[in-house]
């Protein structure tokens, strides 16, 4: 008698999160599923609210920039910082078995308020780039506890909480 083989709980989850966010970018309930953009080698250049409104971007620092003149051509040199933007809140949603997760948002959303449905959607968002970090060998993720928490509610992270020494 043939026996079948096992099926590993770790890739069963990831491919039930997969198809979690897949099912979510079709809803197409969020503007920008994909919300962080990256430039090459450099990795995250912006992080978008899933409306779509820019939250964090990487900027030159004019104090820091560096201009050289070498064998006749001029080099200009920029430092970038991650600059944050005032409508940049975090919000930290609740799921039905007490876990929780932190996903950033815009204070317009946060305003507006999430419903289950949406906040599951953006949960999907973020699994679907934990699976693009994991794929990249940026490290692993623990689909088994990820991939099917479903939201149950959603709070906003004060910025003295987020701020904190």
């Amino acid at each position: 008698m043939a026996r079948s083989p096992k099926t590993d709980p770790v890739k069963e989850a990831r491919k039930r999160a997969r198809k979690r966010a897949k099912e979510a970018r079709e809803d197409g309930c969020l503007k920008h599923f994909d919300y962080m953009e990256e430039k090459g080698r450099f990795g995250v250049s912006k992080v978008k609210c899933k409306c779509g409104q820019t939250l964090q971007e990487l900027r030159p620092i004019p104090e820091m920039q560096e201009t050289e003149r070498v064998k006749g051509a001029t080099i200009i040199r920029e430092r970038v910082a991650m600059f944050t933007n005032a409508a940049y809140t975090e919000v930290v949603i609740t799921f039905a078995d007490g876990s929780k997760h932190v996903t950033p948002s815009c204070k317009d959303c946060v305003a507006r308020g999430f419903d289950l449905a949406t906040l599951d959607v953006m949960y999907a968002a973020d699994m679907d780039r934990w699976d693009k970090e994991e794929t990249r060998g940026l490290g692993k993720v623990r689909w088994e506890l990820n991939a099917d928490r479903l939201a149950a509610s959603w709070k906003e992270i004060p910025a003295e909480e987020r701020f904190r020494e």
